[in-house]
């Protein structure tokens, strides 16, 4: 009943990403019905970070929850427990998105209150994301730790990394509208874009367990925990996807060139892989080397690397400065 959810019981926050978005355009002809615009957009990588770790005599408990395979329930693998082993956790993510367009522009209305122009071009966009999770144990006096099958006494230093990193490349054909209606110097912008095209996604796994035995010797073995030898390595998978773009902005024209503006945008990327959700909790302690039935069955792999794919969204405000001549 006193056991509390540390990590994992919420949606990663990232909070407010800050970024850039740079455009350009060219008009190709005399009557100004056709044009060329291109754009580039990239936010500052965001990271978050946890940390819990228990005092020097292993208290509180610290565990991370799992689902055994060799006993089909629920289960834990310690990091600390008192009088036992003494130890700690850290977590850390990262987010890192950006891409850009390239649009052949046509002039469909042109009025002195209102123009309207029809938009088709190609679209990049990049999602790169990882998770990190890494937990060390410190034996104490009343208790015992394993590596690799072998039985370890007091002051022996376990570790266990798992590492998932997702990568998501979108390349597709545009198809959009933009609208602008004018009063005085006041003007209101409107684009909305839709992109049609594949999402290669790739995921990587990584795992390993680090120890410091008894006699001062250091030892590393593929496989952590969640990034076990069954699932380590790299799978790739190409989707359809759609990927819509609505921009609302509202501004003025301080000269004929100059117009300052601010608004809001909304992107929708329908199939990304995201880190946290390619993670399984069912695990085959048998592959794990600082369990203490490590060996003892290895005909069961699990966990596999399941790609799972996931929509992704993102919405903010901007303001920007346009020149034209």
């Amino acid at each position: 009943p006193s056991t509390v959810t540390l990590y994992g019981n919420n949606e990663q926050d990232y909070r407010l990403f800050t970024g850039g978005r740079l455009n350009g355009g060219l008009i190709l002809n005399e009557r100004r019905t056709w044009a060329v615009e291109l754009s580039a957009f990239a936010f500052a990588e965001r990271d978050t970070w946890f940390a819990g770790a228990s005092g020097a005599d292993g208290s509180p408990a610290l565990s991370r929850p799992i689902f055994r395979t060799d006993t089909a329930e629920e289960g834990v693998f310690l990091i600390a427990f008192p009088g036992s082993f003494s130890g700690g956790v850290t977590i850390e993510t990262t987010s890192e998105l950006w891409g850009g367009d390239i649009n052949l522009v046509k002039s469909i209305c042109r009025i002195p209150c209102f123009s309207l122009d029809l938009i088709v071009g190609g679209r990049y966009l990049s999602l790169e994301e990882d998770l990190t999770v890494i937990d060390s144990s410190v034996v104490l006096d009343g208790g015992i730790g394993f590596y690799n099958g072998a039985a370890l006494d007091t002051g022996a230093a376990l570790s266990k990394t798992d590492y998932f990193q997702t990568r998501n490349q979108f390349a597709g054909g545009t198809l959009g509208v933009k609208m602008e209606v004018r009063k005085g110097c006041w003007y209101v912008y409107s684009k909305i874009l839709v992109a049609l095209g594949n999402t290669n996604q790739r995921l990587d796994i990584y795992g390993q367990s680090d120890a410091v035995l008894n006699d001062g010797t250091m030892a590393s073995t593929p496989g952590g925990l969640l990034a076990s030898v069954s699932n380590i390595g790299t799978v790739t998978e190409d989707e359809f996807t759609v990927v819509p773009e609505v921009n609302l902005n509202v501004g003025v024209n301080l000269t004929p060139y100059l117009r300052i503006y601010a608004g809001y945008t909304f992107v929708y990327w329908s199939e990304v892989l995201r880190p946290g959700e390619q993670i399984s909790r069912t695990i085959n302690l048998g592959l794990t080397p600082t369990s203490p039935i490590f060996g003892a069955d290895q005909a069961v792999r699990l966990p596999v690397a399941a790609p799972t794919s996931n929509d992704f969204w993102a919405h903010g405000i901007n303001a920007g400065l346009a020149w034209r001549f």
